[in-house]
C-alpha cells in the first residue's frame, strides 16, 4: 500500500562452538561485501589507521570476514597490526622461528627474564603480527615441522600478506589468499562465541589464536584439544575466552556455555579490536 514499507525477517539463530569457517577477506569494500557475503552495507567501510587508546601506537586494521555455509553463519574480527615491534612490560617478546613457529624469545620462569641465545638475531615481532601468522598457517594447514629449505617469514613477504605490507595499506596478498582458499576449499576451524551487552546478544567468533585449528571439518579430536587448554586456563583464573561459548558446534543456549558465569580476567593491551556485529 505505501512504498518504503520494511520487510520484517526472522532473526536467525546464533551459534556457539567450534565451527569450519571460509575465508572470506580482509578489509572487504561494500561490493566485496555483496558478492561474497550477501550483503550491502548502507556506507563504504573504513579501514584507515588508528591510534591506541592503550598505548598511542599507530594501528592498521585487518577485518577478517569468516563464513560457515552450512548454517549461513557470517562473522568478522579484526587484527590490530602496529610498525614496531612489541615489547611486554618486562621486556620479552615474541620471534618467528625459521619453521614458522612463534616463540617467547625469553624466559622469565626465574623471575628475572633471560633472553634465550638461539633467538638473540631474531627481529621481534609487531603487535598483530603472531596472529597473522597463525591465521594464514591455520587456514592452508600448515606444519612448522616442514622440513624445507624455505623459511616462513620470506615466504609471507614474497605473497605480501606479512604485518609490514599489511601496516602499509596493501592488502592484495590477501585477496590472492581468499581466491587459493576458495579453490581449494580450504577452512579454519574457530569457536563462535556470542557477547551479551545490555541484554542484547551478537554473534562473533574467538580472538585468541590459541584456539584456532587446521581442518574442513570438526572433529572429537579439535573439540578436546579446545577443552583441554580452556580448562588449563581457568585452573590459573585465566580464559581463552572473552565471550560465551561451548566447545561442541550449537544452537546458542546460555545455560550451556562453559563460561555462562563470568569472572574477572586481566586482559593485555587491545591486539584485536572487535567491530560491531554484521546486520544478518
Amino acid at each position: 500500500m505505501y512504498q518504503g514499507t520494511r520487510t520484517t525477517t526472522s532473526r536467525p539463530s546464533f551459534f556457539t562452538g567450534l565451527a569450519a569457517l571460509q575465508f572470506k577477506g580482509i578489509n572487504l569494500s561494500s561490493k566485496q561485501m555483496e558478492e561474497r557475503l550477501g550483503w550491502k552495507p548502507e556506507m563504504e567501510p573504513s579501514y584507515a589507521k588508528v591510534t591506541s587508546q592503550f598505548t598511542g601506537a599507530v594501528q592498521q586494521p585487518a577485518t577478517i570476514f569468516l563464513h560457515e555455509p552450512e548454517n549461513g553463519v557470517t562473522v568478522r574480527f579484526t587484527i590490530n597490526v602496529e610498525g614496531t615491534p612489541y615489547k611486554s612490560s618486562k621486556g620479552n617478546y615474541q620471534v618467528c622461528t625459521k619453521a614458522g613457529s612463534v616463540v617467547w624469545a625469553g624466559n622469565g620462569s626465574s623471575g628475572e627474564l633471560v633472553l634465550k641465545p638461539e633467538f638473540a638475531q631474531h627481529r621481534p615481532l609487531v603487535k598483530g603480527e603472531a596472529e597473522l601468522i597463525t591465521f594464514v598457517q591455520r587456514l592452508i594447514d600448515y606444519s612448522t615441522k616442514f622440513e624445507g629449505d624455505q623459511e616462513w617469514l620470506p615466504q609471507m613477504e614474497s605473497n605480501k600478506q606479512d604485518a609490514a605490507t599489511v601496516f602499509n595499506g596493501d592488502f592484495s596478498g590477501y585477496e590472492d589468499l581468499y581466491q587459493y582458499a576458495t579453490e581449494k576449499d580450504l577452512r579454519i576451524i574457530m569457536p563462535l562465541t556470542v557477547r551479551e551487552n545490555d541484554g542484547k546478544f551478537y554473534q562473533g567468533v574467538n580472538e585468541n589464536s590459541r584456539t584456532w585449528f587446521s581442518g574442513k571439518v570438526v572433529s572429537s579430536w579439535h573439540i578436546g584439544a579446545l577443552e583441554k587448554a580452556e580448562k588449563k586456563e581457568a585452573a590459573n583464573g585465566n580464559s581463552l575466552f572473552k565471550n560465551l561459548s561451548t566447545y561442541s558446534f550449537q544452537i546458542f543456549k546460555k545455560e550451556d556455555c562453559f563460561n555462562a558465569i563470568p569472572f574477572q580476567v586481566s586482559q593485555p593491551d587491545n591486539t584485536f579490536n572487535t567491530t560491531e556485529p554484521l546486520p544478518f
